[in-house]
Parts: C-alpha cells; structure tokens; sequence
C-alpha cells in the first residue's frame, strides 16, 4: 500500500488514489471487507510506538485551519495534554489542514480522515479507533460526521462518555447537536446565550449543559515580542495615525463591510486627521470589500494583508479593534485585543456582552440596521478622547486576566473529562 506520512507524527494517511487501485487487484474479495482490512492496518500504524500516560480522549473536529474556534481546540488541547490527558484527533472535513503542524507538536496520534477514506466508512473507522486506543471519552465539536458517530459510539461503548462543544450559531450546530443529545453524556457552550438557545429552541434540559468561556494565554500573549511600529512601518502607516483594525474571515456572517462603512464614516467627519484601516483576513467577501473601499473613496487609506499569523503584533500597532458579526461565540481576538489593553467596539451578538461590559471595558452597538453608524459614533468618541480610550483599553486588560485566562478554562474542561 502506498502510505503518505505527515513529518513530526505517527500518523500513517492513506493515498486515496489507492484504494481504488488496490481494490482492482483483489477480485471476489468485497469492497467493505478490504476497506475494513486496510482501516485495521492503518490504525495499527497510528498506534506505534510507546504511548503515553496519560488518560486517552479522543477529539472530532472538522479540520485544522486558521480561525476561532480551531485556535481554542489547539489551545484546549495543549493544556489538557499538560494535565495529564493524551489528545488523539481525528479530523472529518476535507480540508489542507494548514495549521496541522500545530497540532502535530502536541500529540502524534491524528488522523485526517478524508485523506484515509471515503465518508462512507468514516465511522467504522472512529468505533474502531475507539476501541483500539482505549479511548475513556470522546469530544465531538463542530463535526457532523463526529455527532454521527456518536450513537454508533455509545451502541458499543455504553459507558464511554460522550460530550460536544458548542462555539456558537454559524453553520446550524446548535440544532445539529440537538439531535444527537440522547448519546451525549454532556453538552459543553463556550456562552450563556447558548446555553439558553439550546434550552429554548431545542428542549436541552439546563443542568445537562456546562457553560466554559473561551480563554487566552494572557501571560504568554503579553510577553510575547510584538514591534506595533515596525508593524506600521511596514504598512507604511505614520506613527501618529489612529489605526483602526478588523481580524476575521471576510463572510456574511460576519458583516466586515460594516467595518469599511464605519470607518468611511469616521474619515468623513475627522477628514484632517491621518487614519488607517486594516483589514485582516480573508473569504468569499474579499473582492466586494475592496470595491467597496472604492466606491466609498477610502481604499488608499484600507489596508489588506491577508490572513496574519501574528495577530497580536497587529493588534499592538492598532487603537481599536471593530467586531461587527451578526452572529458569534466567544471571539478569541477580541479577548486578544483586551488582554493587550487594545478598546474593541463589537456589535451586540451571542457571548460577545458576557467579555464586554459596554463604557467601561468596551463598547457595544445593537445588531441592527443602524450598527454602521453606532460603530462610527463610538469610534468618533475614541478618537477624539485618548485618556478615556487608555482607560477602557486597562479595563479590558484587567477583565481578561480576571475571567477569562487559559488556565481557568483548561482546568473547568479538565473537571469534565
């Protein structure tokens, strides 16, 4: 069999150009049962050599790429394997996975399952996965194929624990999970307003539901080297302009053209004073954005670097931070911007009111049809008072530090596995 290795892992992926090659070779033998052969072998060779410790968890995920919710995974996993846990994963969606050497540096058991084999046998694979690690507890987040997997799951494994982790409303998994709650032995969301949406809108029962805010490295993050002017300079953007920033994927649901709107709006009525907006990310809104910028006649002052790897140092070289969603979680750069002292304005959705308490540790302006000029108007505000921008900016920083630290949120997933 032709196997492709992934470098710094154990994990033997399988040529999907293979199989089909492999399977003409075997005659009367039945496609299902050659599959099961090669899925027994491949396992094997995700099981070589000496294994850890620690206790065994298995973690579904969709993929490994660059976004929110894959950095708390990332984030989650790298303290859980500190706590005396041994991560296993298994990835679901097809995908480059550009972020799998981050996972591979903190646990050699992954395994991308679309590069092993067709869907229609993904979940024969993860039963006998299950079996074969010795997996105690499976965590499924943003997987359909992982929630399907789970009453296979518990079929076999009845006193294997099962939980899901909720990040927010895009892509319909609260009503997803809500399907498959009869084979979860316990629902983790990252925000109280999910937690009432899942009892709500899909009869959850509250006390079977654990509600852990997302948290930060703030430690970590502060110490890190960030050169906020070189970052400018590079941008070509003066020491003295006031720098507002977006960090997100450019989609609907994330409304980044109210950003380009608000700051439009901002340079309209302070016309004298350098400004620069940068827009970091990337998606299906990219080319709109930039004709937007056109139309509104700000695209010299609109900057658009891409998906960037170093947020925080991005976020040091900027004054405020604008998160406009119409739908969100717990945004991991918001929390970001706070522990770096940086004031965010942020459009009232999801968990977003549980970080922010609006006019002291940030502002929020009502997801409406008039969220443009809220976030223009506070943005104004900011701009024309540094002292009060200094102090929202501390107030963040304190708040972050208090509520929403890493280790808090490592230690309260750590209770539950």
């Amino acid at each position: 069999m032709s196997l492709r290795h992934y470098p710094s892992t154990r994990v033997a992926q399988y040529n999907p150009r293979t199989p089909n090659q492999i399977f003409g070779r075997i005659g009367r033998v039945p496609r299902i049962l050659a599959e099961r052969v090669g899925m027994r072998r491949r396992l094997n060779q995700c099981l070589l050599g000496t294994r850890a410790t620690g206790r065994p968890v298995l973690f579904i995920i969709p993929w490994m790429v660059v976004g929110g919710a894959d950095k708390v995974h990332h984030d989650l996993i790298a303290g859980l394997a500190k706590n005396g846990i041994e991560p296993h994963i298994i990835t679901t969606v097809p995908s480059s996975n550009p972020w799998h050497e981050r996972f591979a540096a903190l646990t050699p058991y992954i395994t991308h399952l679309p590069d092993v084999l067709d869907s229609a046998n993904h979940v024969h694979y993860i039963t006998g996965y299950v079996r074969r690690a010795g997996i105690g507890t499976v965590l499924v987040s943003n997987s359909t194929r992982g929630y399907r997997a789970t009453k296979p799951i518990k079929g076999q494994f009845p006193r294997l624990r099962i939980l899901d982790l909720v990040h927010g409303e895009h892509g319909g998994f609260p009503s997803v999970s809500a399907s498959f709650d009869a084979y979860l032995d316990g629902r983790i969301v990252v925000s109280e307003y999910l937690k009432e949406q899942l009892v709500l809108r899909h009869g959850t029962r509250p006390d079977r539901i654990a509600v852990i805010h997302n948290g930060i490295d703030v430690e970590g993050l502060r110490q890190q080297d960030k050169d906020a002017a070189c970052y400018r300079r590079r941008l070509g953007i003066q020491p003295e302009a006031f720098v507002v920033a977006y960090v997100g994927r450019f989609a609907v649901e994330k409304r980044p053209d109210r950003v380009v709107e608000s700051f439009a709006g901002l340079r309209r009525e302070r016309s004298q004073i350098p400004m620069r907006l940068i827009m970091a990310g990337g998606g299906e809104l990219h080319d709109a954005l930039i004709a937007q910028a056109n139309a509104l006649d700000i695209v010299t002052e609109v900057h658009f670097p891409g998906y960037v790897d170093d947020v925080p140092t991005l976020l040091a070289a900027c004054d405020v931070l604008v998160l406009s969603s119409e739908t969100e979680g717990i945004p991991i750069v918001v929390l970001e911007a706070m522990s770096l002292g940086v004031p965010v304005v942020a459009t009232a959705v999801g968990g977003v009111p549980e970080i922010i308490q609006s006019g002291r540790s940030g502002l929020l302006v009502k997801n409406d049809d008039q969220a443009s000029r809220g976030i223009t108007s506070h943005l104004l505000t900011l701009l024309d008072d540094g002292h009060w921008r200094h102090r929202i900016g501390q107030e963040a920083a304190l708040r972050v530090q208090d509520e929403f630290s890493l280790t808090r949120m490592v230690e309260q997933y750590s209770e539950l596995l």
